[in-house]
């Protein structure tokens, strides 16, 4: 159980701190082609519409939504693409960071534990939350308030 969690841990350090590549480059096909889907939010607004107020774009719902997954499944992705969001609220207090960090940790590690390749699936929702220049810069300096700190690690068992 330590070692798959380890293998995790890693996984979330490398999407935590991989800018906009999947790290090694083989990462799999995106999970939905984007003709499944309406166009995605390429607004100079940071936060984009989230007219549900769940914390996630709207259009990252409706990519979510059009995935071959169980609701369950789903439920964890949106956690992992509100963790990403939240990237673009966090303050510099280190409780903010630390909390933050933590739930990118979780929505990685329990999407883990319940979807099959769920690197395409997390890689593809980071890559459409930070579709921007203005998103990818905030995320990249919200990179650089938590490099440097100590977390704890998520493991299976806080899912």
């Amino acid at each position: 159980m330590r070692s798959t969690s380890l293998g995790h841990a890693l996984t979330v350090v490398a999407i935590i701190l991989t800018g906009c590549g999947g790290g090694d480059g083989s990462q799999s096909n995106p999970p939905v082609s984007t003709s499944s889907t309406d166009e995605l939010d390429r607004s100079d607004d940071i936060k984009g519409v989230d007219a549900d107020g769940n914390g996630v774009r709207d259009d990252i719902d409706r990519r979510i939504a059009a995935y071959p997954l169980t609701t369950e499944q789903k439920a964890l992705l949106i956690k992992f693409a509100g963790a990403v969001e939240a990237t673009h609220r966090t303050t510099q207090d280190d409780n903010s960071i630390a909390a933050t960090v933590n739930e990118l940790q979780k929505g990685i590690v329990c999407s883990a534990a319940a979807i099959p390749d769920y690197r395409s699936y997390v890689f593809e929702l980071r890559a459409i939350s930070l579709n921007t220049e203005a998103r990818t810069k905030s995320y990249l300096q919200f990179q650089d308030k938590a490099s440097g700190r100590r977390y704890s690690l998520v493991e299976e068992s806080d899912c």
